[in-house]
């Protein structure tokens, strides 16, 4: 049986956003976390749809869970 992700997709935290254009945005729900401004604002004018967050990935506090968590060397 194949789930219907349409109405409510995956959700993803994406760490560093030096890959931003490589994420499949069409499937997920995408929150980006970065300590760099320069990149929040590259990744905002790239992607201007998804969820952006300032801060370090190692101590970063959000109020909610995540289905994945891509990070990209």
């Amino acid at each position: 049986m194949k789930k219907d992700i349409s109405k409510n997709p995956p959700t993803i935290l994406h760490l560093w956003l030096k890959s931003e254009k490589d994420v499949t945005l069409k499937h997920f729900q995408i929150t980006g976390v970065d300590i760099s401004e320069g990149m929040l604002k590259i990744a905002r004018e790239t992607n201007p749809q998804l969820e952006y967050i300032y801060g370090d990935m190692r101590t970063v506090k959000l109020s909610r869970k995540f289905d994945a968590t891509h990070l990209i060397y």
